[in-house]
């Protein structure tokens, strides 16, 4: 726009005003995993030595990213891993760990997995949704029993999800929580003081199927996936380590449950931006992150 006084163009700047619901931060404390809960869930995270494949949950004081079962193994390890190790300050790693300890975020992932792999086919025709009825203690157990009974039909696709892991990746950074901020940020208006005082959350994007992951599902067809046609599957030193560990666990607890289905176990590479490793996690697919597909609840938007 220009100024009437001078009729000199001016560059003004947009204002963002943001709303929320006065339930908006109740209902979010209502639903969120508690503190308490995903401090003691990280606490249970199991690393892998990234040189023998061992669990080993000593970290590489400089990167933060590696971990070691010994002294020995880190020793060993330091020519290859001097090649990547890069100072660490920021805490993304830690809200990496944070992530995948929160139940409920953890479960938002395995879906968009579900949906990105084809381990479960969603509906055409979406069932409605039920509800509790009149909220009586016989309805609540009655829909309960319903869930139960649903939860049965809750196996994967077919597929040789049990002999090799699919791969994914995603990009992960920290951002401001408050829009005004983000605003900001992009243009350039905060000072550093304020950077380093502001509100941050972690942030996921660009999760799609590793060019690594073997088998090709999707089909390389998919406009999801970036694998290279015939590509084969990523051989690092321990690269599957975390994904074997995962497995025996999971068949341990199925040992004397035979007619369980065993869910696929998927390596999910997390890619961050001041960093030139990777923090790779394996996830257990859940049955209920199944069920959600394969009723509808779930779909994927292109």
């Amino acid at each position: 726009m220009s100024s009437p006084s001078s009729g000199n163009p001016t560059v003004q700047l947009p204002t963002v005003v943001t709303v929320a619901h006065p339930a908006n931060k109740a209902t979010f404390r209502a639903m969120a995993v508690p503190k308490g809960e995903i401090r003691k869930a990280r606490e249970n995270i199991k690393t892998t030595c990234s040189y023998c494949g061992e669990i080993g949950q000593q970290k590489c004081a400089r990167c933060k990213i590696a971990s070691y079962c010994s002294r020995e193994c880190q020793r060993k390890d330091w020519p290859d891993h001097k090649k990547s190790c890069t100072e660490m300050t920021s805490i993304t790693p830690r809200m990496v760990n944070s992530l995948i300890a929160n139940q409920t975020l953890n479960l938002f992932l395995q879906v968009a997995l579900v949906l990105m792999f084809n381990i479960a086919t969603p509906p055409a025709n979406p069932k409605p949704k039920h509800d509790m009825g009149s909220g009586s203690s016989s309805d609540i157990a009655a829909e309960m029993q319903r869930l139960s009974l649903e939860m049965r039909e809750a196996i994967p696709n077919t597929g040789n999800w049990d002999e090799v892991p699919f791969i994914a990746k995603c990009k992960v950074e920290i951002r401001p929580s408050d829009a005004n901020n983000f605003v900001k940020l992009v243009n350039g208006q905060l000072t550093e003081a304020e950077l380093g005082s502001i509100e941050g959350m972690l942030h996921l994007s660009d999760l799609v199927p590793s060019e690594f992951s073997n088998p090709p599902i999707p089909l390389s067809s998919s406009p999801l996936s970036t694998r290279a046609p015939n590509a084969p599957p990523y051989q690092g030193k321990t690269r599957l380590e975390p994904w074997k560990k995962t497995k025996e666990l999971r068949d341990r607890h199925l040992a004397d449950s035979p007619s369980t289905p065993k869910l696929p176990i998927c390596l999910l590479d997390f890619s961050l931006p001041d960093a030139t490793q990777l923090i790779t996690a394996a996830i257990s697919i859940q049955q209920v992150a199944i069920h959600w597909v394969k009723q509808g609840a779930a779909t994927l938007v292109k």
